[in-house]
């Protein structure tokens, strides 16, 4: 009985020892893929958004533009209308992107919403002037810097995004891989042990 004892003691143990090894396996994978489940999350709530809302700010910039450049080269009132239709736009889409963007990149949205303002300010005037006078001429070639800053803080924005939707999902698939590494490392020591405590 000793002998039979001593079998069912082994078989209980190894049981348990695999059972551990499962839950620890299963938890260690609920983990990942938990993790997994937050990147995509930050991806479609915070990441995509940000960049969808700077590149239509971006056209919106632009429809501006065309509008008051529009209005500047006819003097056709329906153009202003149009400048002012993206102006409004434009003033929601920079709330929104400040909103949307971290901390690592609140910095890059103020120096775009910056710009913008920049920009408008000095197109507040032209709005004003008359069409085809000289002080509108003058005010369209002040423009030129201030828009030049805001497209190329609009792709410095663009372009960190893209970088921190690179790193979210770099580290994401990072820990996913690191977390089926030691499942299986671990299965593989309990399965393996042939030799140790099961006998």
């Amino acid at each position: 009985m000793s002998a039979g004892g001593s079998i069912t003691r082994r078989l209980r143990i190894g049981l348990a020892v695999f059972a551990l090894a499962l839950a620890a396996t299963a938890g260690l994978t609920v983990a990942a893929v938990s993790r997994q489940d937050e990147t995509l999350g930050e991806q479609t709530t915070h990441v995509q958004p940000l960049r969808a809302a700077n590149i239509g700010l971006r056209e919106e910039f632009a429809r501006s533009q065309a509008g008051l450049y529009g209005y500047l080269l006819t003097g056709q009132k329906r153009f202003l209308d149009v400048y002012r239709d993206a102006r409004a736009e434009l003033t929601g889409s920079l709330a929104q992107i400040r909103r949307l963007a971290p901390g690592e990149l609140a910095g890059a949205a103020g120096t775009q919403a910056r710009a913008a303002q920049s920009w408008y300010k000095i197109i507040d005037q032209s709005a004003t002037v008359p069409w085809g006078s000289r002080a509108a001429v003058t005010l369209t070639e002040q423009d030129t810097p201030a828009a030049a800053a805001f497209y190329r803080a609009n792709g410095q924005l663009q372009q960190r995004a893209a970088a921190w939707a690179r790193t979210v999902t770099r580290d994401s698939r990072r820990s996913l891989e690191a977390s089926l590494a030691w499942s299986g490392g671990f299965l593989a020591v309990v399965v393996g042990d042939r030799d140790g405590n099961l006998r």
